[in-house]
């Protein structure tokens, strides 16, 4: 495929693309990069883009798939800042309590890694990167009951390892 057939047929598809991401992102830069990542990845396949048939689906699905896989870079990010907060000598925290916050922190994550993938991925979405139900509905593909449940189910079995204490 040249480059002007790849214009042609991809590039058209690039303002509904940056929407898809802007969606799940909310921010113009990342939605950008987003955007322009996964073209470039198009591009490298493009010899077997003429095989598919909806490219607009294909486009959206990669920058989907993308823009989650930024989300989900964000929440460790975000851990990672929480990490460094906590660990700061002038946080306003004593050392003890200091070592407390980043004991709970721990636990969170490991038993948000006990989760099914599916409900961490929704409770993530939700939690830590503030999108609404309709966002993860339409970034997952989900049914809005099956994101309702999901998020339900998640968030009832981690209130209950956080209170069993168990991890």
């Amino acid at each position: 495929m040249t480059e002007t057939e790849f214009r042609k047929v991809i590039m058209v598809h690039s303002r509904k693309m940056f929407a898809c991401a802007m969606t799940l992102i909310h921010d113009t830069q990342e939605a950008s990069d987003c955007v322009q990542e996964v073209c470039v990845k198009l591009w490298e396949v493009s010899s077997r883009l003429k095989e598919i048939e909806n490219v607009e689906s294909y486009c959206l699905t990669a920058v989907r798939r993308k823009a989650l896989d930024y989300l989900r870079s964000r929440h460790y990010r975000e851990f990672d800042s929480l990490d460094s907060i906590i660990n700061q000598g002038d946080s306003g925290y004593d050392d003890e309590e200091r070592r407390d916050k980043k004991e709970e922190l721990n636990r969170v994550r490991r038993l948000m890694n006990q989760l099914p993938e599916n409900q961490q991925r929704v409770i993530e979405m939700s939690g830590l990167g503030g999108l609404s139900n309709k966002e993860i509905e339409d970034a997952t593909g989900l049914s809005g009951d099956n994101v309702r449940v999901l998020l339900s189910r998640g968030r009832r079995k981690l209130r209950e390892m956080l209170g069993k204490g168990r991890d």
